[in-house]
């Protein structure tokens, strides 16, 4: 799927498929790829730093914040969540706080690109249908 991306001012291409209610979707694996080796091929001169947070690490309910910040003074932050009504994998379920991790790490990286904010990644697709 080619989308906007306001950082670079242009399209990128991230891997995606169609979800269940016919939105598409961003690979969760494709646009980290994107993050940790396109982005740098991009932007070689600006250095990122990616950090995370655990606020909230119970079985019933996860909450992680990840901080991205940049040599040209760019800082996001965004959580993610994960409770018993959110787990529908049984890999989820397993791994509550990835969950939320991976969750709070898509929103952070598609609000650093600039994606537009209709655009979801497959790990917080879950939470939006």
């Amino acid at each position: 799927m080619k989308v906007m991306s306001s950082l670079l001012n242009e399209e990128i291409e991230i891997e995606s498929f169609q979800g269940d209610d016919g939105r598409e979707v961003l690979s969760k694996n494709s646009l980290l790829e994107f993050y940790l080796n396109e982005l740098p091929k991009k932007m070689p001169e600006v250095t990122r730093e990616k950090s995370f947070d655990p606020i909230k690490t119970d079985l019933n309910h996860c909450l992680c914040r990840v901080t991205i910040r940049d040599s040209q003074g760019r800082h996001i932050e965004e959580c993610g969540e994960s409770n018993t009504l959110t787990l529908k994998s049984d890999v989820d379920k397993e791994n509550p706080f990835g969950t939320a991790f991976n969750r709070a790490s898509d929103k952070a990286i598609r609000r650093y690109l600039g994606l537009p904010q209709d655009v979801y990644s497959s790990s917080e697709f879950s939470q939006v249908q």
